[in-house]
């Protein structure tokens, strides 16, 4: 394992806390933007105080929300609400490995703990282990990270607070442009049951 602990650690790990603040404040813009906040009003209250990870989890719960239609009338491509799904799927991953090194002890040796490595893979170089100072839901591991690693999800972070919302803008246009094509879809089905209980009604 790596040692000793370095200055370039040390400012890798802050600007990492940095990239992260950073990421909280267009992440919770976006977060109000779903609930339907385009202007100055009191939608800030249900997110503030909340974690990135619960923030995360609002959101994907609110775009899972969007698909109001039944999946027989909705487009089968929709790619710009996939892309923005993607990239809070992508944005959990990273809050995670954030967690482990901003509230994580540095250790010498596993001691029977399981080694989790980045999804990116193992370096050549010798990692950092990452113990949480707290158990956290019975999972025993440990993360090893090496300074690369750890300004890999800086930038990652600072990449996508870049982009988070012009991708939620794209994917609610693209969201509108569905509810049109869905409702053009249902629109026979919907025509043929006002028929249909407009004749109930005549034969009664």
């Amino acid at each position: 394992m790596a040692e000793p602990l370095t200055e370039e650690l040390f400012a890798a790990i802050g600007k990492l806390a940095h990239a992260h603040t950073y990421l909280d404040y267009h992440l919770s813009t976006v977060a109000r933007l779903m609930a339907g906040a385009e202007a100055e009003e009191p939608i800030w209250v249900l997110f503030e105080g909340r974690s990135t990870e619960q923030i995360i989890s609002d959101m994907m719960a609110m775009l899972d929300e969007w698909n109001d239609w039944p999946e027989k009338y909705l487009p089968p491509e929709r790619p710009r609400i996939a892309a923005f799904r993607s990239t809070l799927r992508q944005l959990k991953i990273l809050n995670d490995l954030r967690n482990e090194v901003i509230h994580g002890l540095i250790i010498k040796e596993p001691v029977g703990r399981r080694i989790i490595y980045p999804p990116w893979g193992k370096s050549s170089r010798p990692p950092y282990l990452f113990a949480r100072s707290r158990m956290r839901k019975g999972v025993t591991k440990v993360t090893a990270l090496t300074i690369p690693d750890i300004e890999r999800v800086m930038g990652e972070l600072f990449d996508i607070a870049h982009k988070i919302e012009d991708l939620y803008r794209e994917a609610q246009l693209e969201r509108e442009e569905m509810d049109e094509v869905a409702a053009e879809a249902a629109l026979p089905e919907y025509i043929a049951y006002l028929e249909e209980k407009g004749n109930s009604g005549a034969t009664e």
